[in-house]
């Protein structure tokens, strides 16, 4: 009945899954029906801390006793306190912040904040990157989505924006091979960017994994020379951490593992663990005095207090409960599991990640070619045996991946139960190809 009455009223963005989920506990997602699911997309990669965590919920409630509608027009001791634990999470000079309701808008914030540091100029974003679905985060979007390709809905789109080719190793847009290609991409980027003229560009935009692309890691020293090049010709870096902030990859920050410092940081879906909308935007301290001028950026529930509530008690978690070593070293696990399926199983073109973000390519066996609709029926047969993850299979993308991002609470034996249920869904697959 809920389908049904979904698909009659409901205006669905994205692909429903034919399942109705009626809750959650931990790492599992539970129907209806009483099914249980193991969660390896951490809905979207928010949910951190597991499903329905006791100690999240006595936070929200002892949040929402207080009285929740309070805007940021006013001073609340909630929000001060997570803007200062969140600051001290981060490397001089990064020391300011301002709270937002979606990675969306947290990015738009920080385009913003990038044209006004440099008193305009224009955006380079990367294909196959994701960075919202707001006007200008959506013109950063390098991945082909529905409001670049409608022609109507493109008109909403600011001009100003320009994109290069990430550093996708496994399918170079140079037809190079790392280490050989001497980072062809890069020097072809900062060329670009000379040409241009660097005091025509205001800022880039990075995801420093590209997660909604098919889980792309650049290449060691890539992120390093890209933020050196930029930095030394005063245009501002942004790193999109959306996706990889707080613990996804091993790391408390993904900039960490190159140790990199870019200019600013934009943060969302784990702040809160999903359980309330919630991000964030952490710049240098120089450019407190130039954003604190403009008035251009916020919303009703920006800095709700229900949201820093949520940041603070996540960000407890993640260190009393050393989650982030803990999704370290679960996830080396998973990978070198992952790599050992990919031995087994032709269908694997590529397996890739760090941390809990992992990207299986799934391609014709013998060919690297993606196999588009072969990886939208694994996603189907990996639900079927009760594993839920992500699908990132597009035409315009020519790549085909399962994305895998649990909580990081998940442990030894949900890694292996997960791999166990990849391992039957993938012998079912090539067993029916072959048919």
């Amino acid at each position: 009945m809920s389908i049904q009455l979904e698909r009659r009223h409901y205006l669905q963005s994205y692909r429903s899954q034919p399942a109705v989920m009626a809750g959650g506990k931990g790492n599992y997602l539970r129907d209806e029906q009483g099914r249980q699911y193991l969660d390896f997309s951490a809905q979207f990669s928010a949910c951190a801390v597991g499903h329905a965590h006791p100690e999240m919920i006595r936070a929200l409630e002892d949040e929402l006793r207080r009285g929740v509608g309070i805007t940021s027009q006013f001073v609340t001791e909630v929000r001060a306190a997570l803007a200062a634990r969140l600051v001290s999470l981060m490397p001089a000079p990064l020391d300011a912040c301002l709270f937002g309701v979606t990675g969306s808008d947290a990015n738009e914030y920080a385009l913003k904040v990038a044209k006004m540091v440099r008193g305009g100029g224009d955006i380079i974003g990367f294909y196959r990157a994701y960075h919202g679905a707001t006007a200008g985060s959506a013109a950063a979007t390098g991945k082909t989505e529905t409001i670049q390709r409608h022609q109507g809905i493109r008109q909403l789109l600011p001009a100003g924006f320009a994109h290069a080719s990430p550093p996708y190793c496994y399918r170079c847009d140079f037809g190079q091979t790392y280490p050989g290609c001497g980072l062809l991409c890069l020097e072809y980027l900062k060329t670009q960017i000379l040409h241009r003229g660097p005091d025509n560009i205001a800022g880039i935009i990075v995801e420093p994994i590209i997660a909604g692309g098919g889980v792309i890691v650049p290449p060691p020293g890539y992120l390093t020379e890209l933020v050196r090049f930029c930095q030394a010709h005063g245009i501002v870096v942004i790193f999109d951490e959306v996706v990889t902030g707080f613990g996804r990859t091993g790391r408390m920050f993904a900039f960490e593992h190159e140790g990199v410092v870019p200019d600013v940081v934009v943060l969302g879906k784990a702040l809160t663990s999903g359980y309330i909308p919630g991000a964030a935007v952490v710049v240098r301290h120089e450019y407190k005095g130039i954003v604190d001028r403009f008035h251009l950026h916020g919303h009703t529930h920006s800095g709700y207090p229900l949201m820093c509530r949520a940041a603070l008690a996540t960000l407890d978690l993640l260190s009393r409960d050393r989650l982030v070593e803990r999704g370290a070293a679960v996830g080396e696990r998973l990978g070198a599991g992952l790599r050992e399926l990919q031995k087994h199983h032709a269908s694997v073109g590529d397996v890739r990640g760090l941390g809990l973000l992992w990207g299986l390519e799934i391609v014709r066996p013998g060919t690297k070619e993606p196999d588009l609709p072969g990886a939208d029926r694994l996603g189907g047969l990996l639900l079927e045996e009760g594993l839920v993850v992500e699908v990132e299979a597009q035409p315009e993308l020519e790549s085909s991946v399962i994305v895998m991002h649990p909580p990081l609470t998940i442990t030894d034996a949900d890694a292996d139960a997960a791999l166990s249920m990849l391992d039957k869904a993938l012998a079912r697959f090539e067993r029916s190809a072959a048919d």
